[in-house]
């Protein structure tokens, strides 16, 4: 007993020497306890996400996916696929829509530390007079009213080095010749890494991810497989701005003649199993879907005159291509189907996924002055309806316009409008 309480009397003198530093030792223990979890893994080496997307980008052709990340533009698109604020607060018209003045946030700041400013804002619009009033307002000016002007401003801003207003900042970039292979990215705010490959093909995409040089996928068109391997979570979504399209050359015999072209828009499936039926150039689900558009169900009455007609695809829907000559060749035409990378100059029917704009705007699609016409088409009622609908800054007149749009020009089927693909994305479990 006597050497018990030897003890504890050491024990007791030396915590009364060095009381500081147990009751430090308490707190710090408490501490780890409570907030240990939430610290660790801050200390701790972030992951990287590696993600692939197919295709050739340069340093000004980005995909919008990574763009957005990096910067914002001055406006942004909400889920209605209309125009928000975002770098900008506000905008008004004036002088019948020629003049659009954006009121700017002037608390934003550019990735480098410099105030984000109206002598900052560096679109290259054509056509467009652009004007600094004041540090926090920029001015558009044009010759006519551009409806699609606050839609087209949700293009992301960068300065010099891809310096944007995001929260992902560019590290490194990698190249072959001028095409970027690899962008590393880093949050600003938790520091998380993000890193996006490129790969010209879709195949050399999976590639890359069965050996292990991405752990994602975005934006693929077919599944390649992968759902079939339990360590892949595979999932797919309807791309509400695509539609399977099947363009008519109009200025080639035999599709210069309306009455063909309709003919064969008949022959088309009623339904695509697995896919959403689209049956005008407007995005799933769009503020501006008409409901007046003409329909084709399926008529297999055969032709009267036989016809060569060469389907041009690219590979995905070379099975689509195949399936539609089948039917074509059974109705008394001669048709095959060609793989091609291109659109083939002087090409009769070509098969392909359309991209289509947020805006309703479809002038570059559709006018007979535009080279990206690449049906060829020339309707003075479809080219006055696609002037009007880009002039008027009334919604609900140009909803009326775009209708009158859908209608004309199904009505003249330069081409058929099949269904809204599937976009995979594929993580590594």
């Amino acid at each position: 007993m006597k050497q018990l309480r030897l003890y504890v009397r050491l024990v007791t003198s030396y915590i009364g020497a060095h009381k500081a530093f147990f009751f430090l030792g308490i707190i710090t223990s408490i501490g780890l306890i409570f907030l240990g979890p939430k610290i660790f893994p801050l200390l701790s080496p972030k992951k990287t996400r590696v993600i692939g997307l197919a295709g050739n980008y340069t340093l000004s052709s980005l995909p919008l996916e990574v763009q957005d990340l990096i910067s914002t533009g001055l406006t942004k698109i909400g889920p209605d696929g209309q125009a928000t604020s975002s770098a900008a607060l506000s905008w008004f018209a004036t002088d019948s829509g020629k003049l659009v003045t954006f009121t700017l946030d002037p608390n934003l700041t550019w990735q480098d530390g410099t105030k984000f400013s109206s002598a900052t804002v560096n679109y290259n619009l054509k056509s467009v007079t652009l004007s600094h009033p004041d540090a926090d307002h920029v001015a558009f000016f044009f010759k006519e009213a551009f409806a699609p002007l606050a839609v087209t401003l949700s293009q992301p801003l960068f300065k010099n080095g891809l310096v944007g207003l995001g929260n992902y900042q560019v590290q490194s970039i990698k190249f072959n010749g001028r095409f970027v292979t690899e962008i590393n990215l880093q949050s600003v705010s938790s520091h998380q890494p993000l890193t996006y490959k490129f790969y010209p093909l879709e195949s050399q995409l999976v590639t890359a991810f069965n050996l292990g040089a991405i752990n994602e996928i975005h934006g693929l068109r077919e599944s390649f497989g992968l759902e079939q391997d339990s360590h892949n979570q595979v999932s797919a979504a309807t791309a509400g701005n695509i539609i399977v399209t099947m363009f008519f050359n109009t200025q080639k015999a035999p599709f210069d003649d309306k009455q063909f072209r309709q003919s064969l828009a008949y022959t088309l499936p009623n339904q695509y199993p697995g896919f959403e039926k689209a049956y005008a150039p407007f995005p799933l689900n769009s503020w501006f879907a008409g409901t007046s558009f003409k329909k084709y169900p399926q008529d297999l009455a055969p032709f009267k005159k036989s016809e060569n007609i060469t389907i041009s695809t690219q590979k995905g829907l070379e099975p689509l291509g195949e399936q539609i000559a089948s039917v074509w060749n059974k109705l008394g035409l001669k048709a095959k189907v060609a793989v091609t990378d291109i659109i083939p100059d002087g090409y009769d029917v070509y098969l392909t996924y359309l991209e289509l704009p947020v805006d309703p705007d479809q002038y570059l699609l559709w006018h007979s002055t535009q080279a990206t016409n690449i049906s060829h088409y020339k309707s003075p009622k479809i080219d006055k309806l696609l002037e009007d609908g880009r002039q008027t800054l009334d919604t609900q007149a140009r909803k009326s316009i775009y209708a009158d749009f859908q209608k004309a020009i199904t009505e003249e089927v330069p081409a058929v409008f099949l269904y809204y693909p599937k976009i995979y994305t594929v993580v590594r479990k």
